[in-house]
Order: structure tokens, then C-alpha cells, then sequence
């Protein structure tokens, strides 16, 4: 299937968001651990993250605004709080019915806990949509992992998360988290060892499925991310996956970058290559694709970010 979707938005960040925003990249912040416990960004954040989510990304910003619920409630440094609460409103008008809903997409909490080297992270989410989607208000955890910093640079994490691939922007609708089949939703059970250096990051995951669920995962794997950081605000990277599902055997690999110009332009690239081979030999031969995704994105004033975004999948 051949899609190719072309996008202008506004982005308005705001302190309390959770996601990954690899963007920072073009102010210095080329690693992702600067803001976020987790080494491949999103999630819960760290205290210094939230600090630079107000200086940084907030765009009117008051004393103490970084603390948990604008400055309601401190917690101790071992322990870190997150979350969100998104919401849509949907409008169809065609000849065949006029429809309006307004229903959650996502009301999540996340926290981590620190005791020395080892940290713990879990989140509790109310799966969202519309009224009568499966799983509808059912309280799931999608990410629960520990974590042990071996030193400064090098840790060991194993649990539930979406493995490190490209790079890990929020848009987990795009044609690359989804069309490859990692997007929300799709988190597996893994074992991950990984450097986090001053110009070098590899992650190395194993990719156990879900033996409890092969309904949401049933591919093992193993993953490969490598990226290098280029000057003081750019990085470049290339990211292989090899794995094996019920129905095929797939490898994935492909570059990516996020480069900055100026300051406020940024720009993230991904392009990533499928050759797909089904186990069933009536299926046919191997199946050759790639999904590309593009985004331009200038800071028009602090908190203000529009953004094009151009994408293309081929699978």
C-alpha cells in the first residue's frame, strides 16, 4: 500500500508534557536522559527535565511552575510523577450519517523510583475511544521495566517498552511507528544494554514479544540502534531490526537524522527499509518496502512551534 500524507500544524508545548522531544537536540540537548529517566526519551521526567520544560518550552512560566501539578505537590528526589490526559473531538458529515464525539484518547500516570543505581518505572493508563471500542475504560499498565546504571554512561534495562528504533517522536500514528508496527499499544517484553556517551549512543535490545499476549506482539527480535552526535545540536543515526513473527521473518534498517539551523529551524528525518519473507509459501516471495518520515519545524516564539510534516509509506 502506497500512502504519502502532507501536513502544516501548530504545536503548543506546555511544561507538564511527557513526550519525547527530540527537537531539543537544536539547544544542546542531544541525548535524551537530559530530561527523561528513560534512555530513549518520553515518559516520566527527571527533575532537571521539568526545569527545562519551563525555561525552555513554557510559554508563560512562573516560579515553581515545574513541581508535580504547577507547584501543588513536591516529592522527594527518588521519586518522580507523570502524566497526561488527552482528549478528542471527532465530526463526520457524508451522505451517509452526521456524527459527533468527544471521548479520551489517553488519561495515564507514570512514576519511577530511584534507590542508588536501580530505578523502577511503571505507568497506569484508562484505555481511551469512542464509546463501545474494545477495552474501552480499561485500566492497563503498558510500560513497567527496572533499570540498573551500571556507571555514568551504561545501563541494563529489562521490562515492558517500545524498543528504541529511529527516532522517538510522539506521533505514534506517523507511518513509521505504525506502519512498523510500533506504535502505542504495541510494547513488548525486552532486555536492553545500552551507552549513553557525550558523542556516542547504541542501544542494543532483544525483542521477547509478549509470550503473555502474542495477540498484541507475537514478533521476537532483535534491535540495534546506533547514533552519533554531530557537532553540538545535530544527530545522525541508523537504527536495524531482524525478526521473526508466526506468519514472517522481516529486517528493518534505514537512517535518520535531526538537524538544526539557526537555532529555531529543526529539521527530523527517518527512512526506513522492509524486506518482508512469509513463512507460507503461498503468501508469495519477499516483500520489499520502505516508509519515510519528514518534519520542518520553526519556533516561532517560545511555546510556538509550527510545523510541516511530510510522510510516505510503501509496505
Amino acid at each position: 500500500m502506497k500512502l504519502s500524507l502532507l501536513f502544516i500544524l501548530f504545536s503548543f508545548f506546555s511544561f507538564s508534557s511527557a513526550f519525547a522531544f527530540p527537537e531539543m537536540a537544536r539547544i544542546g540537548y542531544q541525548n535524551c536522559t537530559s530530561c527523561h529517566v528513560s534512555p530513549s526519551g518520553g515518559g516520566v521526567m527527571t527533575p532537571y527535565g521539568r526545569g527545562m520544560s519551563a525555561d525552555i518550552l513554557s510559554t508563560w512560566q512562573y516560579e515553581g511552575e515545574e513541581a508535580l501539578g504547577h507547584g501543588l505537590v513536591h516529592t522527594p528526589d527518588w521519586l518522580q510523577i507523570g502524566g497526561e490526559s488527552r482528549w478528542i473531538q471527532t465530526y463526520v458529515d457524508n451522505i451517509q450519517a452526521t456524527q459527533k464525539q468527544w471521548f479520551p484518547m489517553q488519561n495515564e500516570l507514570e512514576a519511577s523510583v530511584q534507590l542508588a543505581k536501580f530505578t523502577m518505572v511503571g505507568n497506569l493508563n484508562i484505555e481511551g475511544g469512542p464509546v463501545g471500542s474494545p477495552n474501552n475504560g480499561l485500566l492497563i499498565s503498558e510500560r513497567l521495566y527496572g533499570m540498573y546504571n551500571i556507571n555514568e554512561d551504561t545501563y541494563l534495562r529489562i521490562g515492558k517498552f517500545i524498543i528504541p528504533f529511529g527516532i522517538n517522536q510522539p506521533n505514534h500514528e506517523s507511518v513509521i511507528a505504525k506502519g512498523l508496527g510500533w506504535d502505542q499499544g504495541t510494547e513488548s517484553d525486552n532486555i536492553e544494554a545500552g551507552f549513553i556517551g557525550e558523542k556516542i549512543n547504541l542501544m542494543v535490545t532483544t525483542d521477547l514479544g509478549r509470550p503473555d499476549n502474542s495477540n498484541i506482539r507475537s514478533e521476537r527480535g532483535l534491535a540495534i540502534n546506533l547514533a552519533y552526535n554531530l557537532f553540538t545540536t545535530d544527530k545522525l543515526g541508523w537504527s536495524i531490526f531482524s525478526g521473526n513473527s508466526n506468519d514472517s521473518t522481516r529486517l528493518v534498517t534505514g537512517p535518520y537524522a535531526v538537524l538544526s539551523f539557526f537555532r529555531k529551524l529543526v529539521l527530523l528525518s527517518q527512512l526506513d527499509l522492509q524486506f518482508k519473507d512469509p513463512k507460507d509459501a503461498s503468501s508469495g516471495s519477499e516483500q520489499k518496502g520502505f516508509v519515510s518520515f519528514n518534519r520542518l519545524q520553526y519556533e516561532l516564539s517560545k511555546g510556538l512551534h509550527p510545523y510541516l510534516i511530510h510522510q510516505i509509506s510503501y509496505l
